[in-house]
């Protein structure tokens, strides 16, 4: 059988040495002989290419076994990792983890369990997590904040604002306001303030 090491750090900063020996010892002791080592540098990404590759490669029989440090390894969540968990184990493919030595079991009803309850558990902690974001919201809705993220302005307005403050006579402040944009905004698209410079 063919074993795969799955190395990720969140930033190009962090290194993936302190995972590396102690998931190649991991392997040695099963006698999983010279397993392909991926790495990927990810942080909250939602896509994890080299992951997902290797995921493909053990849905077509070439994997046995994923090894990696932990199972938040394999998901930005713990429901996105236990449903990670549970297509590998659809497949065939082990899912070996250095840290949860509970995931070490042979295929059969308790592994099945295990990650059944780990499911459970992180539905249970994006549910509450919602929950507290919705009454976030609410509160912050009735003390009469503003929610979302900031308008964009349209292109064509901030040129003509541009033109206007070009034409001369006005300042930048008042042609702001008049046109409904930031002044720091109008003031980083001026030619000279190092912004855009329109033609």
């Amino acid at each position: 059988m063919r074993a795969a090491i799955y190395l990720r750090v969140s930033t190009d900063r962090q290194t993936t040495a302190n995972q590396r020996a102690p998931l190649l010892a991991l392997c040695a002791a099963r006698g999983w002989a010279d397993p392909l080592v991926v790495e990927e540098v990810e942080s909250g990404a939602k896509r994890r290419p080299a992951l997902d590759a290797l995921c493909e490669r053990a849905a077509r029989g070439e994997i046995g076994a994923i090894v990696c440090w932990a199972i938040d390894r394999l998901g930005r969540t713990r429901c996105e990792s236990a449903e990670r968990l549970r297509q590998l184990a659809h497949v065939g493919c082990r899912a070996v983890s250095y840290r949860e030595s509970w995931l070490d079991q042979p295929a059969g009803p308790m592994r099945d369990l295990l990650i059944q309850i780990v499911a459970w558990v992180a539905e249970e902690e994006r549910a509450r997590l919602i929950d507290r974001t919705r009454a976030g919201l609410d509160r912050a809705r009735a003390q009469g904040k503003t929610l979302g993220r900031p308008r964009t302005v349209d292109p064509v307005v901030l040129a003509t604002a541009v033109a206007a403050v070009a034409a001369g006579g006005r300042s930048v402040r008042s042609v702001a306001k008049a046109y409904g944009i930031g002044e720091g905004t109008l003031r980083r698209a001026l030619p000279g303030f190092g912004g855009h410079r329109m033609e």
